[in-house]
């Protein structure tokens, strides 16, 4: 795995993936980009990376310049991972928040005491069967944890369909292999 651009580009990581980790394919990560390049100037951009897993999503927009990420995953592996990564790269403290959290919880905990975050963007690549993509979903529409304009990228078994809101247009929709990308960008 490396960063694909950015101030971060071209950096290896070195560190063992934990093996129950599915990390987004160098490939797969370089198409999403490409796609979210139309759309964004990165410099004041808010993004939530979660179910983050290996983080490399996140780190992709911390390497373009993105304003501050929040790497939201339940395991302790893969948040100390997540950690490790941020002090090899030498990531400013004030750039990201690392935090141990069901997806769910993450997001209804934002509504909750922290009303005014909003998020430009919203990456999830949720355990495959997992099954909780829709509750997330409308969790953030419901809760308005998107910016107008903002966009959300799901990454998800090939089987696992998606229901969103009338107003959230689909920018992409793409099969690599089992793995499907699917990009909503809401009004």
């Amino acid at each position: 795995m490396r960063i694909i651009t950015g101030y971060l580009k071209g950096r290896l990581i070195k560190e063992n993936v934990p093996s129950f980790i599915r990390p987004t394919t160098d490939k797969v990560r370089e198409a999403i980009f490409n796609i979210l390049d139309n759309y964004f100037v990165y410099e004041d951009l808010f993004v939530a990376d979660i179910c983050a897993g290996t983080g490399m999503l996140g780190f992709e927009a911390l390497s373009r310049g993105c304003k501050n990420c929040f790497f939201v995953d339940k395991d302790i592996h893969s948040i100390r991972f997540i950690n490790s990564l941020a002090e090899t790269f030498k990531i400013s403290k004030e750039k990201y928040s690392i935090q141990k959290s069901d997806a769910l919880k993450f997001l209804e905990s934002c509504i909750k005491t922290k009303p005014e975050l909003k998020f430009d963007l919203i990456f999830t690549d949720p355990p495959y069967k997992a099954n909780f993509l829709n509750q997330m979903v409308r969790i953030i529409y419901d809760g308005n944890l998107l910016k107008s304009g903002g966009i959300f990228v799901a990454e998800h078994d090939d089987t696992e369909i998606i229901l969103v809101p009338m107003d959230w247009n689909k920018i992409v929709d793409k099969n690599y292999g089992n793995t499907r990308i699917e990009m909503y960008r809401m009004g």
